[in-house]
């Protein structure tokens, strides 16, 4: 639900107990009808740049998160190696495999 709410992913969220990536909960949750219509109508109908139909309803599962967990996050910039597949100066030496493909 974290990663959702906050359209992250698994790779972008560290800390926090342990136990948020082993238990499993069931949230139950309303919001008024009226009122979650006519957020994502005005949504549907002139979206701005960057918005989608599903940031209302991110936006209230942050508030539930905060209010039912005490969930707080902050952001960090973190630097990963990472590694880049280049072609050499000689050219690629990589070439297509005439094996038979098995299984199906």
């Amino acid at each position: 639900m974290i990663l959702w709410a906050y359209d992250i992913r698994d790779f972008q969220l560290s800390g926090g107990p342990g136990w948020t990536v082993s238990d499993r909960f069931e949230v139950m949750a309303k919001t008024a009808k009226n009122s979650l219509e006519s957020e994502t109508a005005s949504k549907t109908t002139a979206p701005e740049k960057g918005t989608s139909v599903t940031d209302p309803i991110r936006l209230r599962l942050q508030a539930l998160l905060a209010d039912r967990f005490h969930l707080k996050l902050h952001s960090e910039i973190k630097l990963f190696s990472s590694y880049a597949l280049v072609v050499g100066k000689n050219g690629s030496k990589l070439r297509e495999d005439d094996a038979p493909v098995r299984g199906g």
